[in-house]
Protein backbone atom coordinates (compact mmCIF):
# COMPACT_ATOMS: atom_id res chain seq x y z
CA UNK A 1 0.00 0.00 0.00
CA UNK A 2 1.44 3.28 -0.95
CA UNK A 3 2.68 5.74 2.19
CA UNK A 4 1.30 9.12 2.81
CA UNK A 5 4.61 10.43 1.40
CA UNK A 6 4.22 8.33 -1.94
CA UNK A 7 1.05 10.30 -2.33
CA UNK A 8 2.56 13.35 -1.81
CA UNK A 9 5.16 13.02 -4.11
CA UNK A 10 2.77 11.95 -6.82
CA UNK A 11 0.90 14.69 -6.10
CA UNK A 12 3.56 17.15 -6.88
CA UNK A 13 4.87 15.35 -9.79
CA UNK A 14 1.34 15.28 -11.14
CA UNK A 15 1.32 19.12 -10.11
CA UNK A 16 4.83 19.77 -12.21
CA UNK A 17 3.39 18.05 -15.48
CA UNK A 18 0.61 19.80 -15.58
CA UNK A 19 2.71 23.46 -15.24
CA UNK A 20 5.14 22.25 -17.97
CA UNK A 21 2.04 20.93 -20.38
CA UNK A 22 0.48 24.51 -19.65
CA UNK A 23 3.97 26.26 -20.52
CA UNK A 24 4.43 23.94 -23.73
CA UNK A 25 0.80 24.91 -24.83
CA UNK A 26 1.63 28.70 -24.37
CA UNK A 27 4.73 28.72 -26.02
CA UNK A 28 3.26 26.67 -29.12
CA UNK A 29 0.39 29.36 -29.29
CA UNK A 30 2.56 31.87 -29.35
CA UNK A 31 2.74 34.05 -32.22
CA UNK A 32 6.05 35.32 -32.41
CA UNK A 33 6.77 31.43 -32.26
CA UNK A 34 4.68 30.35 -34.64
CA UNK A 35 5.99 33.00 -37.10
CA UNK A 36 9.76 31.83 -36.51
CA UNK A 37 8.33 27.92 -37.02
CA UNK A 38 6.61 28.49 -40.28
CA UNK A 39 9.68 30.53 -41.35
CA UNK A 40 12.25 28.11 -40.61
CA UNK A 41 9.95 25.83 -42.48
CA UNK A 42 9.84 27.80 -45.88
CA UNK A 43 13.54 27.77 -45.74
CA UNK A 44 14.12 24.42 -45.30
CA UNK A 45 11.50 24.15 -48.16
CA UNK A 46 13.58 26.09 -50.51
CA UNK A 47 16.68 24.44 -49.39
CA UNK A 48 15.71 20.86 -50.07
CA UNK A 49 13.87 22.00 -53.27
CA UNK A 50 17.52 23.64 -54.28
CA UNK A 51 18.61 22.03 -57.32
CA UNK A 52 22.39 21.98 -56.15
CA UNK A 53 21.40 20.33 -52.60
CA UNK A 54 19.54 18.04 -54.65
CA UNK A 55 22.51 16.95 -57.03
CA UNK A 56 24.91 16.77 -53.48
CA UNK A 57 22.21 14.33 -51.84
CA UNK A 58 21.90 12.40 -55.19
CA UNK A 59 25.80 11.76 -55.08
CA UNK A 60 26.04 11.11 -51.98
CA UNK A 61 23.22 8.34 -52.03
CA UNK A 62 25.19 7.07 -54.91
CA UNK A 63 28.72 6.89 -52.88
CA UNK A 64 27.10 5.34 -49.96
CA UNK A 65 25.65 2.38 -52.80
CA UNK A 66 29.26 1.91 -54.24
CA UNK A 67 30.41 1.78 -50.99
CA UNK A 68 27.87 -0.18 -49.60
CA UNK A 69 28.47 -2.87 -52.82
CA UNK A 70 31.98 -2.84 -52.57
CA UNK A 71 33.36 -6.70 -52.19
CA UNK A 72 35.38 -5.92 -49.45
CA UNK A 73 33.18 -3.77 -47.68
CA UNK A 74 30.73 -6.48 -47.33
CA UNK A 75 33.90 -9.48 -46.97
CA UNK A 76 34.66 -7.04 -43.86
CA UNK A 77 30.96 -6.63 -42.48
CA UNK A 78 30.36 -10.24 -42.87
CA UNK A 79 33.99 -10.96 -40.86
CA UNK A 80 32.62 -8.50 -38.69
CA UNK A 81 29.16 -10.37 -38.06
CA UNK A 82 31.34 -13.58 -37.24
CA UNK A 83 33.29 -12.39 -34.58
CA UNK A 84 30.35 -10.44 -32.61
CA UNK A 85 28.87 -13.48 -33.21
CA UNK A 86 31.45 -15.95 -32.19
CA UNK A 87 31.47 -13.16 -28.89
CA UNK A 88 28.40 -13.20 -28.17
CA UNK A 89 28.17 -17.02 -28.37
CA UNK A 90 31.24 -17.43 -25.87
CA UNK A 91 29.96 -19.19 -22.52
CA UNK A 92 32.39 -17.07 -20.72
CA UNK A 93 31.19 -14.08 -22.12
CA UNK A 94 27.40 -15.14 -21.54
CA UNK A 95 28.47 -15.92 -18.11
CA UNK A 96 29.38 -12.42 -17.56
CA UNK A 97 26.60 -10.87 -18.93
CA UNK A 98 24.54 -13.23 -16.86
CA UNK A 99 26.52 -12.03 -13.90
CA UNK A 100 26.17 -8.85 -14.71
CA UNK A 101 22.28 -8.78 -15.20
CA UNK A 102 21.48 -10.46 -11.55
CA UNK A 103 23.79 -7.80 -10.20
CA UNK A 104 21.99 -4.76 -11.80
CA UNK A 105 18.59 -6.65 -11.09
CA UNK A 106 19.30 -7.10 -7.54
CA UNK A 107 20.67 -3.10 -7.47
CA UNK A 108 17.27 -2.20 -9.06
CA UNK A 109 15.29 -4.67 -6.70
CA UNK A 110 16.64 -2.78 -3.78
CA UNK A 111 15.49 0.76 -5.48
CA UNK A 112 12.38 -0.33 -6.01
CA UNK A 113 11.58 -2.68 -3.18
CA UNK A 114 10.65 -5.35 -5.40
CA UNK A 115 11.94 -9.29 -3.75
CA UNK A 116 12.36 -11.03 -7.51
CA UNK A 117 15.21 -10.60 -9.01
CA UNK A 118 14.65 -11.59 -13.15
CA UNK A 119 17.50 -13.26 -14.96
CA UNK A 120 17.77 -13.12 -18.69
CA UNK A 121 17.48 -15.45 -21.22
CA UNK A 122 20.66 -17.22 -22.55
CA UNK A 123 21.88 -15.71 -26.04
CA UNK A 124 20.36 -17.75 -28.81
CA UNK A 125 23.49 -19.76 -30.31
CA UNK A 126 22.99 -19.78 -33.87
CA UNK A 127 24.83 -16.84 -35.68
CA UNK A 128 23.02 -14.46 -37.77
CA UNK A 129 23.78 -13.42 -41.17
CA UNK A 130 25.40 -10.66 -42.29
CA UNK A 131 22.63 -7.93 -44.35
CA UNK A 132 22.52 -8.66 -47.91
CA UNK A 133 23.44 -5.59 -50.63
CA UNK A 134 20.61 -4.57 -52.56
CA UNK A 135 23.43 -4.11 -55.46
Amino acid sequence: MPSSSDAGRNEKVTEAVDAAKQKFTEFTENEKVQGAVNSAVGKLNEFAANEKVQGAVNSAVEKVNEFAANEKVQGAVSGAVGKVNEFAANEKVQGAVNTAFEKLSGLTDRFSGSATPKTPKPAASKPTEAPESDA
